[in-house]
């Protein structure tokens, strides 16, 4: 289910490897949330100009560059339970204490217990030393806005200009002082004023649209996508290092086969673009389904990663905003494996989001990368627009391409 695309990434590192490491942080404020977020994807960046976050998201200003020797966590809440929030640490030890307390996919207490949740390492800077940054670095502060105690979703700003923390710190937030050091750079912008006072209930701030009612069906894949399926789409997108991606996929049925001793149902994947910095790929590699309509599995894929073995689980044919469920275990060629899960959620205005993670271990067991497809899709499971994010931990390396059907 889209395994395909994660070695993908290593392949064009090697292809060229002189990656761009500068790139910029950009500070966006909500003024329905009373919410800031920061970003260094550039790509994230003009989604967010465009809307697609929703409404009230505008730019302050501030900026800084990301540069140094640690890579900063980013992690996420989610609309419901919440926190509808991002928190950012470059401290190693409290990145790690965060993921070992994430709630996992299907644990029942994700729809009810508020938690962080790991997506990436956004950007990279150079720790504080007891609230001190080196010779040739600019401290960047963070404000907390206390929310556990005011009974809204926690929120940080996260910025160079001093200024602007101090602007929060007049409206009520904590001041955390220097959390992390920027390569030197300009700062600017910020509000000069405090918003409104919050009665502590957002939720119908929390998101760009009407939510989706939890007792609808929705269909896990489109009518056609066994018979005669034959879609395809641009893509655009980023990576952490400051670069932008064009490109295109696409997907289609083939007739049946045989695939590790099983009848199946083939799907050709093929996806290829070129990066900003000269580096290209392009890549095929056939998905294997299972024939039985009524006991739909995913089977594996062949190709460089081709899967040898595999633990499998029925796929639903619907599902509810809510549900989730693991769709298998594969091993491939070279001893990695992974391990495939599933997730509907409110996609808003009578949609679902069905988010599809791969995380693959090593053959020593260690983490070696992850790749999260989210489809856009209607209750007969035609899918709208996709979204692949990609991280490999040997490279330090996090892409986002994002396309509509």
């Amino acid at each position: 289910m889209h395994s395909l695309f994660i070695r993908l990434f290593i392949l064009l590192s090697l292809i060229s490897p002189s990656l761009v490491l500068a790139a910029t942080v950009v500070e966006f404020y909500n003024t329905n949330l009373d919410n800031y977020f920061i970003t260094s994807d550039a790509g994230e960046s003009a989604s967010i100009d465009n809307g697609s976050a929703g409404p009230g998201w505008s730019r302050t200003g501030n900026t800084f560059e990301s540069g140094g020797n640690a890579s900063v966590c980013r992690f996420y809440g989610s609309q419901s339970p919440g926190p509808n929030s991002h928190f950012y640490t470059v401290d190693s030890e409290e990145c790690q204490g965060l993921k070992d307390q994430q709630i996992a996919i299907g644990d029942p207490r994700k729809l009810t217990v508020k938690s962080w949740n790991f997506e990436s390492l956004d950007f990279v800077s150079t720790p504080a030393t007891n609230q001190a940054c080196p010779s040739g670095t600019t401290p960047v502060y963070r404000a907390y806005n206390n929310g556990f105690t005011r009974g809204v979703d926690s929120n940080h700003r996260i910025t160079t200009n001093l200024t602007s923390i101090q602007q929060v710190e007049a409206c009520g937030w904590s001041n955390e002082g220097v959390v992390m050091c920027a390569p030197s750079g300009t700062t600017s912008g910020g509000e000069t004023s405090c918003p409104p006072p919050s009665d502590g209930d957002n939720s119908t701030n929390n998101t760009s649209g009407s939510s989706t009612p939890t007792n609808i069906e929705f269909k896990f894949f489109p009518a056609n996508y066994f018979t005669t399926y034959d879609v395809f789409t641009t893509l655009t997108g980023s990576d952490n290092h400051g670069n932008t991606y064009t490109g295109n996929t696409s997907d289609k049925t083939l007739t049946t086969s045989t695939f590790l001793g099983k009848n199946t149902i083939p799907i050709e994947s093929k996806i290829n673009f070129t990066v900003s910095h000269g580096g290209f790929a392009a890549v095929t590699q056939n998905q294997y389904f299972g024939i039985n309509a009524s006991d739909r599995r995913f089977l594996g894929v062949d190709g460089d990663v081709a899967t040898v073995s595999a633990t499998t689980n029925t796929i639903p044919i619907t599902a509810k905003i809510g549900d989730s469920g693991t769709s298998g275990i594969y091993t491939d060629k070279d001893g990695f494996v992974s391990t495939i899960t599933w997730q509907l959620s409110d996609g808003l205005n009578g949609n679902a989001k069905l988010v599809i993670s791969n995380t693959t271990n090593d053959q020593f067991g260690s983490l070696d990368n992850t790749f999260t497809t989210t489809y856009i899709i209607s209750t007969d499971g035609t899918r709208k627009s996709v979204e692949f994010k990609t991280f490999n931990m040997n490279v330090n390396l996090e892409v986002t391409l994002r396309g509509v059907y």
